[in-house]
């Protein structure tokens, strides 16, 4: 019985300690990317993006910041860097945004903002076939130039990558 009452106690201590001192723990806005969301049907990636886990593909070329997030919305005071992401039919895959505490981001890959800028989405159990590559249009919503790190997640592999958005990154 106290061998219960001291794996019960460890178990609550873990529990506050990995939510912070405040008890609080951090939710992470999260979105999908629609099985249906994708543009064309595209040639492998090249030299210009980097290929991870063998499932997503991220450009490797410096992006630029555009447009300015709606006022209210997840967006809100951050501005635009569009790319295409590219993904391998078939894959099942988390992409998160690392934490930063001096750069913020968000991304969004849907169609006719069908979808809401998160920083998790996820892709999968769409039912296609083949191993083509698919392109889907959006980007990053970011607080400004930066080179910014993504977490991609599929089955139990993990990897990270670098996205450059006016700025170099070394």
């Amino acid at each position: 019985m106290i061998l219960i009452r001291a794996i019960i106690a460890a178990g609550i201590l873990s529990l506050v300690a990995a939510s912070g001192c405040s008890g609080e723990v951090q939710q992470r806005s999260s979105g999908r990317i629609l099985c249906n969301g994708w543009v064309a049907r595209v040639d492998p990636p090249d030299g210009t993006y980097a290929v991870v886990l063998d499932v997503v593909a991220f450009p490797q070329y410096r992006l630029e910041m555009g447009q300015q997030g709606a006022a209210g919305s997840p967006a809100d005071g951050l501005r635009f860097a569009k790319f295409g992401l590219l993904i391998r039919s078939g894959a099942n895959v988390e992409i998160t945004m690392k934490p930063d505490p001096k750069l913020r981001a968000v991304m969004e890959w849907s169609p006719e903002k069908q979808g809401e800028p998160a920083e998790r989405v996820v892709y999968g159990d769409c039912g296609e076939q083949g191993r083509d590559w698919l392109s889907f249009p959006g980007g990053m919503w970011v607080s400004g130039p930066g080179c910014y790190e993504v977490v991609v997640h599929s089955g139990a592999r993990e990897e990270a990558v670098w996205v450059r958005v006016d700025s170099a990154c070394g």
